[in-house]
């Protein structure tokens, strides 16, 4: 396992994967637009037992975090439970992965402070971690 605070990701290697697995692949030649329609899943405020969720929305900009690394912002309150959930666009290709969000849902619909790792930033941090997509 590897991680990077600066990035908020970590990365997991599981060894022993069936060939039957269903997985998305990484295209690192997307491009996003404010405006794009996107779906976000995850498990906010997960309860055992709780099936994902999927939050369908808009990108509406683009900013930095305090590293300076890039985000892209979600028109959908996003919550706990959330981050490391895939951003999907209509073609069902990764766009990003939620990383920021409110404590609870009332709080993400006062807080639009919701963030995307975009996808550019995921493959960097893969190469640097020695993986390739």
């Amino acid at each position: 396992m590897k991680k990077d605070e600066k990035y908020d990701l970590a990365l997991l290697e599981i060894n022993n994967l069936k060939d039957t697995t269903n997985y998305y692949k990484i295209n690192n030649s997307i491009k996003v637009r404010i405006g794009d329609e996107i779906n976000v899943v995850g498990y906010p405020d997960y309860r055992q037992g709780d099936s994902s969720q999927v939050f369908s929305g808009h990108i509406s900009g683009q900013t930095r975090d305090k590293y300076g690394n890039p985000r892209l912002t979600f028109d959908r309150g996003l919550f706990q439970g959330m981050s490391g959930g895939p951003a999907v666009n209509n073609s069902l290709e990764i766009i990003g992965v939620s990383v920021t969000g409110a404590e609870n849902p009332t709080a993400a619909l006062e807080n639009f402070n919701n963030g995307l790792i975009p996808i550019d930033s995921i493959i960097s941090f893969l190469n640097q971690n020695g993986k390739s997509n």
